[in-house]
């Protein structure tokens, strides 16, 4: 739960650099659920000097975010394989929410 604390941590961290740049805003934000596993951390000096901490991780579902986009009203996303609870997928159904709040269809694929 760490891992997922800090992803989580990082990646809100991004979309503020994402919304400061450009202009998005939360609501074009689409949030998908993840889980991660760790990876070996370490460190890295960048040019400026900086001392950078890195943190390896890899999705332990695959990565709904990896989708392709097949016109203005389909989305193609990768089957997550997540959890089911009552006999629904809880990662497939929370894809599928949030991209039909832009896509008309949303399809998934045993990638």
């Amino acid at each position: 739960m760490a891992t997922d604390a800090e992803c989580a941590h990082r990646i809100a961290a991004n979309i503020e650099v994402l919304k400061a740049n450009t202009g998005v805003t939360n609501a074009e934000v689409f949030r998908l659920p993840s889980v991660s596993q760790n990876g070996e951390p370490g460190f890295n000096n960048s040019t400026s000097n900086i001392t950078v901490v890195e943190l390896e991780v890899s999705a332990f579902y695959s990565g709904m975010v990896n989708g392709v986009v097949l016109s203005d009203t389909t989305y193609l996303t990768p089957n997550p394989w997540g959890p089911v609870v009552g006999g629904k997928d809880i990662f497939a159904a929370a894809a599928t929410a949030c991209t039909l709040r832009q896509a008309s269809m949303s399809l998934s694929i045993d990638d």
